[in-house]
Parts: C-alpha cells; structure tokens; sequence
C-alpha cells in the first residue's frame, strides 16, 4: 500500500492529529454499517502510514447504538466541533454518501471558516491517495 502524503512524528503534539471526517447517518442500518467498516480501513491505512487520526464515528459509534442515542449530524455537531477545535487538521475521506453527507459537509465548511488544513483520502487501484483536493 503506498501513500501519496506521510506525516511522521508528533511528540504528543494534537496539532499533529487529523479529524477524520466521513460520512454516517443513513434510514438504511446496513449503509451505516457498510460506513462505519470504511471508516476503519481509511483510519487503520493511514495510522499504517503515519498518519494520527481521530474518528469520531468509531470513537462514538457503539456508544451510540449500545445507550439509544441519536445518530444525526446535528445532535453530535458540538462534540465533533471540539474535535475539530483541538485537532486543526481534517482528512475527508471520500466513502460513498461523502459529497451528501449532511455531517461530512457542516465538517467541511467549519475546516474552511478556521483555515484549518483540509485533504481528501481515496482508494485508486488499491493505493491509499491523500491529496489537497477531492
């Protein structure tokens, strides 16, 4: 597996961590499922290649599921915010539903109002690719 952009090192630095941005919340369990198993192939391909990230969808999702809680965008919008606020750094990663995710897009435009750095990850030919642009 190659990566196109390796950060190394952080010396315990959350300057250093990425917000893993991706998409969630779907009427279709199964699509959340198919979602949340994406999210960690994108985070365990980039932790392989140096990258530290944080996900909030695996940090909350069987928390979610395990105490009734809700799942939309909206209620977790301030948790996610104070990630975004600690990390300064976002990778979207482009999973099926990213361009109409509600979450993925409110994620997005925060990143750009505070000038935070912004990539996108995609699988091309069963390369990781981390790039400036979608």
């Amino acid at each position: 597996m190659q990566v196109s952009r390796v950060c190394f090192g952080n010396n315990g630095n959350a300057d250093m961590i990425y917000y893993l941005a991706t998409p969630y919340s779907h009427h279709d369990k199964a699509v959340v499922e198919q979602r949340v198993n994406e999210t960690m192939r994108y985070a365990a391909e980039l932790l392989k290649n140096g990258f530290l990230v944080f996900s909030p969808i695996l940090h909350c999702h069987t928390l979610a599921n395990a105490h009734s809680m809700p799942t939309d965008a909206q209620f977790w919008w301030n948790y996610n915010k104070a990630h975004l606020e600690m990390f300064k750094r976002v990778i979207v990663c482009e999973i099926p539903g990213w361009t109409a995710s509600k979450g993925v897009a409110m994620e997005i435009e925060w990143a750009r109002e505070h000038a935070l750095e912004l990539l996108y990850a995609r699988f091309e030919y069963m390369n990781l690719v981390v790039s400036e642009h979608a």
